[in-house]
């Protein structure tokens, strides 16, 4: 006859049936069991939970998912739980799946520990062993990219005899995410990025296209809307030079005699307004419209509008860009001599400042695809025979064009200008590493790897 176990005795058990190594997408199956000696002393209605964890460096819950009812999950975890066994059920085999997370581990695989306690608190080891998960998520990458058009130039103050004037800022390329764009091993996509607009007109276009820069287009962004010019009614250059509604954002409008600021574009966000005996209008940027002139006690212009936050593309990126050129500072001549008051700044994400006491619009700087800043007038000559000199409008930035995707090395090489970063982002127990190239000038982009 069997003989029956006392209270106290706690049963051996085994662990069993864990693989040396498994993938991730594929399970585990582990089996807990009495031991072999034990199973012929198991006292009548027992009933035994036997608890068991998974552990490791850099190991997390959301490494495994799907485990099954006989582990017992611990709610909110797949990491811990337990099994029972009875004097009729002295075995128990479960699943627990291995999580494709694409994530892209720094040492490539990790060692778990499966362990058994014979306490809830799972401070009394039973048995452990350990199995290797191997990383399988450097699969196809999924590659995303981040198009920015070029900055409209900033609008411009004309010669002669005009008194009272200012030009509205440029407006900001428009700003465009392509998600999981396929490249094959082998193919090429040329990435043109917008120029520089020096000249008092909209900013140039960022588009990629196959093989060629004639290519079919696969995705095209639009470059911002020029300032308007100066806008004094003896001017030939009023209304009907205020930017069209072409680019990403609209540039701003002109002090003194014009008072609508331009049309918007296709993306983005209106300039501001300019208006009589003040300020020119801020240009548009990715984020807001441009400002209105202001006049709290002083006549000014207004700011260049937002930009686009980078980190929206990469949490591990920082900055702005598209951001509108800042309108021309209102400056008069009258009988007690010039009068000067503040132009607009650019807007966050690079937009160039406007003209303040009588000069040329400020350059938004490269490759952020901000609108330039307007001009204010320069006058020569006493009041009230003065004449004033040309003032030309700011550059508009030119474009950019970001491409990022997990992986351990760069899959691509670039006939352009480029830099290239690794970013490394923990989540959830694995680490992602991504490449970043930025593309600063145009050229032919081929996937090596």
């Amino acid at each position: 006859m069997g003989l029956k176990l006392r209270s106290n005795r706690i049963p051996a058990l085994t662990l069993s049936n864990l693989p040396a190594s498994v993938d991730e997408g594929q399970s585990i199956s582990p089996i807990i069991s009495f031991a072999a000696a034990d199973n012929n002393i198991i006292a009548p209605n027992l009933s035994f939970n036997a608890y068991w964890e998974i552990s490791g460096v850099g190991i997390g819950s959301t490494d495994f998912e799907d485990v099954g009812v006989d582990g017992n999950p611990d709610a909110g975890t797949t990491l811990t739980g337990y099994v029972n066994l009875t004097e009729n059920t002295t075995s128990k085999q479960f699943p627990i799946g291995i999580r494709s997370d694409n994530f892209t581990d720094l040492n490539v695989n990790e060692t778990a520990t499966f362990s058994i306690y014979s306490n809830a608190a799972r401070t009394e080891l039973i048995e452990s062993d350990t199995f290797i998960i191997n990383d399988t998520s450097m699969g196809e990458p999924q590659f995303d990219f981040l198009l920015v058009g070029g900055g409209g130039g900033g609008g411009s103050c004309s010669s002669g005899t005009i008194a009272q004037s200012c030009a509205g800022g440029g407006g900001a390329g428009g700003v465009l995410v392509v998600s999981n764009e396929p490249i094959s091993i082998g193919s090429t996509i040329y990435c043109r990025v917008a120029s520089t607009q020096t000249s008092h007109a909209n900013g140039f276009n960022s588009f990629l296209s196959e093989n060629t820069s004639s290519g079919t287009v696969l995705h095209e962004i639009k470059g911002g809307g020029k300032g308007s010019r100066d806008g004094n009614s003896n001017s030939v250059y009023a209304a009907s030079y205020a930017a069209d509604p072409f680019g990403a954002s609209g540039g701003g409008g002109a002090g003194w005699y014009h008072s609508s600021g331009a049309g918007s574009g296709s993306y983005g966000n209106n300039g501001g307004n300019g208006n009589s005996n003040s300020g020119g209008g801020g240009g548009g940027g990715y984020g807001s419209p441009g400002g209105n002139y202001t006049a709290f006690g002083n006549v000014s212009a207004g700011d260049g509008g937002v930009g686009y936050d980078l980190s929206n593309f990469l949490s591990e990126l920082s900055g702005f860009i598209a951001g509108g050129g800042g309108g021309g500072g209102f400056y008069q001549y009258g009988i007690s001599g010039p009068s000067s008051y503040p132009a607009g700044t650019g807007g966050l994400g690079g937009g160039g400042a406007g003209g303040f006491q009588g000069s040329a619009g400020g350059d938004a700087d490269d490759n952020t695809g901000s609108g330039g800043g307007g001009a204010s007038p320069r006058y020569y000559g006493t009041w009230p025979n003065h004449s004033t000199f040309a003032s030309p409008g700011g550059d508009g930035g030119s474009g950019v064009i970001y491409l990022k995707y997990i992986a351990p090395e760069p899959l691509f090489t670039y006939t352009g200008t480029q830099t290239v970063t690794e970013y490394i982002v923990s989540s959830g127990g694995g680490t992602k590493k991504y490449q970043v190239h930025k593309l600063t000038s145009s050229g032919s982009l081929t996937r090596i790897s």
